[in-house]
């Protein structure tokens, strides 16, 4: 029987991340023009304000300072709030495949293979 060995490991990481900071400057900025365009809604109690928020909420619910994300621009901008990716065909592997795809890779280079 062979013997099976890990020789090697691999992690995909984006090369682009956010810190609370500009997280919750976007978000902010989001909240402010929310609240500035549906405040006759608020002020009669047909809507509820949107908080703002700060570092410290952001980092003591989630323990997180920094995050990797694929798109920076698209998630920062208070219009849009989200990543944009492109479109992909049926015939291309998805985001998550080709993330795994890339960490697989890396496992491959450190344990000296090829696929």
């Amino acid at each position: 029987m062979e013997q099976i060995v890990i020789s090697g490991t691999g992690v995909f990481t984006p090369e682009q991340s956010i810190t609370n900071e500009e997280l919750v400057k976007a978000y902010n900025e989001y909240a402010e023009k929310f609240n500035l365009s549906n405040k006759q809604d608020i002020d009669s109690g047909k809507t509820d304000a949107l908080e703002l928020s700060n570092e410290e909420f952001i980092f003591n619910a989630s323990g997180i300072k920094n995050r990797y994300v694929m798109d920076k621009e698209g998630i920062l901008d208070p219009e849009i709030m989200h990543p944009i990716l492109d479109k992909r065909s049926d015939d291309q592997p998805s985001i998550l495949a080709e993330m795994s795809i890339k960490a697989a890779e890396k496992a491959l280079h450190e344990a000296g293979k090829t696929s």
